[in-house]
């Protein structure tokens, strides 16, 4: 991940804005578009916006992205119910932000994304969004639990980097840093 790169607040952010822009694009596009479709198409705009971002984040080509979007956008032109629609987009963000965005071990993946995406679509799912408005909050809700996910991943990757440093480089960064900050 780029040092600079703050993926909670991000994600978080990017969750407002989704909920903000729903109901004006929802609007915008269901007088070409059946209900349905319109809202499977916008869940598809704001999934492929947070993948970009994702593979921003691991400086990862948008080529790793395309198949699992363009998948999922076959699907929607398909026509599949909006349940069996959600629970496919819940498979494509796990399948990008775990297998080609953050590659790690494929069970503690699965047990990580089962829990922070399954988690969040029922939390979802409890408050029960029937209009615009609630289907709104219901995305920035859905983005605050996926934030989760680098909550407890960033402390694992900081916990692993840490062990993997040797004793010795670390004296070394500490002597090199005091010395190009000039404090003894």
């Amino acid at each position: 991940m780029k040092p600079r790169a703050k993926p909670v607040r991000t994600t978080i952010i990017y969750g407002l804005l989704c909920g903000l822009i729903f109901v004006p694009l929802t609007f915008s596009l269901s007088p070409v578009l059946y209900w349905s479709k319109t809202f499977n198409l916008t869940i598809w705009i704001f999934l492929a916006g947070y993948s970009i971002i994702l593979c921003r984040w691991r400086e990862k080509g948008l080529s790793a992205i395309f198949f699992p979007l363009a998948l999922l956008f076959a699907a929607l032109l398909w026509g599949l119910p909006f349940s069996a629609f959600l629970f496919l987009s819940l498979g494509i963000l796990s399948w990008i932000r775990s297998g080609i965005c953050f590659e790690k071990p494929f069970f503690r993946m699965f047990v990580a994304e089962l829990l922070v995406c399954l988690g969040g679509a029922t939390l979802v799912a409890g408050f029960s969004p029937h209009s615009s408005l609630s289907l709104a909050m219901g995305i920035f809700l859905f983005a605050l639990i996926q934030s989760l996910f680098f909550v407890v991943f960033a402390k694992a990757e900081k916990n692993a980097a840490e062990i993997q440093i040797d004793p010795f480089d670390a004296a070394i960064r500490k002597g090199t840093k005091i010395i190009s900050n000039g404090i003894a």
